[in-house]
């Protein structure tokens, strides 16, 4: 890596060279180069023992390698950090995108709930000027039906004046009638006296009409025999000597 110093030889030293190294940890060797020391290994035979300038040739090679793998490490994990913070950031910015849509669906169905308010709220203006109307309507005809009733109070005031007035008009003329009464009945009272006196002097004309009825046949019939009598008299004085005078008064009475 940039900025490190010189690193010691010592462990490096210790190990192999790529090609024949088994003691070497195998994570700090490049997979590629893993590969191609097994492919190596496969098809070539174990070489001779390297020399001194060879290790170290070799020594600085892999010394490079592993600085050129850690500095890929380190951009690796400064890549990864960087991944990190931006599938952060995306996933903020998902979260925000999601947030946007729930606010944009939210929007428009709040636009859409406001038209229906707004719908609502005018139904419910023209019902309540409907019903404005109606009240004052109502308030007219209550209004036309107070006057009625002080209308309806005040001429049943002037009729309760008229019936008190006509009540003691008619508790006059009631006493009047009253009085008149008291003077028909004793009027009416010497009417039946006179009747009754009057239907006993009819009774008793009656009784005098039938006595004198009786009389007059009586006299009738005294006179049809006087009448009788007296032509027998007279036919007797033809052929006797005429009677007393004493006897001819007695007959006629």
């Amino acid at each position: 890596m940039p900025g490190r110093g010189p690193r010691s030889p010592g462990p490096v030293e210790r190990s192999a060279t790529p090609e024949c190294s088994g003691n070497a940890p195998r994570d700090t060797l490049h997979p590629i180069q893993r590969e191609r020391s097994n492919s190596r290994r496969s098809l070539t035979p174990t070489p001779p023992e390297p020399s001194t300038a060879q290790v170290e040739k070799a020594t600085k090679k892999l010394r490079r390698q592993v600085s050129n793998l850690e500095d890929e490490i380190s951009r690796f994990r400064k890549q990864e950090r960087v991944n990190s913070k931006m599938k952060k950031q995306l996933d903020e910015l998902e979260a925000r995108e999601r947030g946007w849509n729930e606010t944009t669906l939210a929007l428009s169905q709040a636009r859409d709930d406001n038209d229906l308010l707004r719908v609502q709220v005018s139904e419910m203006q023209e019902t309540i000027d409907r019903q404005m109307q109606e009240l004052s309507e109502y308030k007219r005809q209550l209004a036309k039906s107070e006057d009625k009733r002080l209308s309806a109070e005040h001429a049943n005031a002037r009729l309760q004046r008229a019936l008190k007035d006509k009540g003691c008009v008619l508790r006059r003329e009631h006493q009047h009638l009253n009085s008149r009464i008291s003077h028909t009945e004793l009027n009416l009272q010497r009417v039946l006296g006179a009747v009754s006196r009057n239907s006993e002097l009819s009774d008793r004309l009656l009784e005098t009409e039938r006595e004198v009825a009786s009389l007059q046949r009586q006299l009738a019939e005294a006179r049809s025999e006087n009448a009788r009598l007296v032509c027998l008299s007279a036919r007797r004085q033809e052929s006797l000597p005429p009677p007393p005078y004493e006897s001819t008064v007695g007959l006629r009475s």
